[in-house]
């Protein structure tokens, strides 16, 4: 067997959580199950995360990491707010897509609370989007960008809609969900409200990707 570093190792045991996660469900997540799915022993898999807990946090500082900081770089882009917020919808969507254990994991620990500490990083990570998408809408209205009657909080609310909404297609449409444009689409549907009915987005989503 090749020997992995430890960070190709652990990259290797999150994507397989995140398989296993989206495939069967969190309940039916075991180290076991796992330790099977990559081809080593339980042991090893404790060499690098000591529970399943560990595991699960780091998968959520990786949405932090990667997910959060890429909608605020988007926040501080010189460009309009329905620009940005389509940027961020679109980013949303493929992070969501790309990582589909992502969702299950969070959803499943909001409905559950086994994990108080995984909870409330789920719920720092819900609130850092909400207020992003918040501060843009905001100052969409302060630069007349988007309608005076756009509440900033609202829209965040409804931006949050998404990812769950994709969640359930993804579970209901394992194999056949991802087509060109939705991402268009789900993005004009969104903005439609607040921005001038001739809304269309100026930015292709594929550049995203």
């Amino acid at each position: 067997m090749i020997k992995l570093s430890t960070e190709i190792r652990k990259e290797q045991i999150k994507e397989a959580v995140l398989e296993i996660i989206y495939q069967d469900g969190i309940s039916k997540f075991t180290t076991k199950r796992l330790a099977e799915r990559i081809g080593i022993s339980e042991a090893a898999i404790f060499r690098h995360f000591a529970s399943k807990k560990e595991i699960f946090i780091e998968i959520l500082s990786d949405v932090d990491s990667q997910l959060l900081s890429e909608m605020s770089r988007i926040e501080h882009e010189n460009a309009s707010a329905d620009v940005r917020l389509h940027k961020i919808v679109c980013r949303t969507i493929h992070y969501i897509i790309k990582n589909k254990g992502v969702s299950v994991l969070m959803l499943s620990e909001i409905a559950e609370n086994n994990h108080p500490e995984i909870r409330d990083k789920v719920q720092c990570i819900f609130s850092g989007q909400r207020k992003i998408v918040e501060r843009v809408a905001d100052e969409g209205i302060q630069k007349g960008e988007l309608s005076n009657a756009t509440d900033p909080k609202a829209i965040s609310l409804l931006y949050m809609g998404i990812p769950v909404a994709i969640h359930i297609e993804l579970l209901l449409n394992k194999t056949e969900f991802f087509e060109e444009g939705f991402c268009e689409r789900m993005s004009t549907t969104f903005l439609q409200s607040y921005i001038k009915p001739d809304f269309k987005p100026r930015h292709n989503s594929k550049h995203l990707l």
